[in-house]
């Protein structure tokens, strides 16, 4: 997938373990890595120009290039969780995030013989609730992959895994996301920043059986946002939008946060375009 996250494919630099903790012990203290590369891309097949000029999107062909295996926590690598199954299983296991009662964004990939789901909880003494999976991957899928927000208040994984699965959760702070700035264009999911700065609008193009796309607020409280409205926007301005096949949306960026895009598959194609708020056609 191309332009999805920066950084998410090389692993942040293991900090030295306690060496009397067990392997899957996480050490409190963390050492920042740098920024790694992007993961790899679909191979892109040229969409020839038509004469008549109007907009379409590069297409893809094959699988994505080197996955490789699913990647696998070393010992003293803080924010990832795995593991492998050869029987089915159910298993759950509180969470560390990078940024305390901040979102997260989990890379998440997984194989499987069988099904596989991985699903966000909450669980305290007061308070249990189940969030929407975060990835689900079936045998006739192969393998699976998907970039989420992890809501602040999600506590515990749960991963219901059948026979020979593999699977990988990787935690990274809204700060370490790529920023959206100008035109990209891309395959599949993808999560990236919006940095302060006066209001934007993001132009989605994309091609997908059903795709959504959204901004969530930087303050993080989701459904219970209350920041106010920027000047000079309208109360009715759209956060939220979804669509079918290849279609063409507008997104309003008001303030700092994400902006999220999720597609059917991972080869599905996609071209954003970041311009001041309000100077699009009227017929956007």
């Amino acid at each position: 997938m191309h332009s999805a996250l920066v950084g998410l494919e090389q692993r942040r630099r293991a900090e030295a373990a306690d060496p009397s903790a067990p392997r899957d012990a996480v050490p409190r203290s963390r050492q920042r890595a740098a920024k790694p590369a992007p993961e790899p891309a679909a191979t892109p097949a040229p969409t020839p120009v038509d004469e008549d000029g109007l907009p379409r999107l590069t297409a893809t062909t094959g699988p994505l290039d080197g996955p490789g295996p699913v990647p696998q926590r070393q010992e003293g690598e803080r924010f990832h969780y795995s593991g492998r199954t050869d029987e089915p299983t159910e298993l759950e296991f509180p969470i560390e995030r990078p940024e305390p009662g901040v979102v997260a964004v989990a890379l998440v990939e997984a194989t499987t013989k069988s099904s596989l789901s991985i699903t966000p909880m909450v669980r305290t003494r007061t308070r249990v609730d189940t969030h929407s999976s975060l990835l689900y991957v079936a045998s006739y899928h192969g393998r699976g992959r998907s970039r989420r927000v992890l809501a602040g208040d999600v506590t515990h994984l749960k991963v219901e895994a059948g026979r020979r699965s593999e699977w990988s959760v990787r935690l990274y702070a809204p700060t370490e996301v790529d920023e959206l700035l100008g035109e990209r264009e891309g395959f599949g999911e993808t999560v990236l920043a919006v940095r302060p700065g006066d209001p934007t609008e993001v132009v989605i193009h994309a091609k997908s059986s059903s795709w959504h796309a959204q901004f969530v607020c930087g303050c993080w409280r989701d459904d219970d946002c209350e920041c106010p409205s920027p000047k000079g926007l309208p109360s009715w301005f759209r956060t939220y939008i979804s669509a079918y096949g290849e279609a063409m949306r507008v997104v309003t960026l008001p303030r700092p946060g994400l902006f999220v895009l999720h597609t059917d598959k991972p080869t599905d194609p996609w071209r954003l375009q970041v311009r001041p708020y309000g100077s699009g056609p009227k017929h956007d």
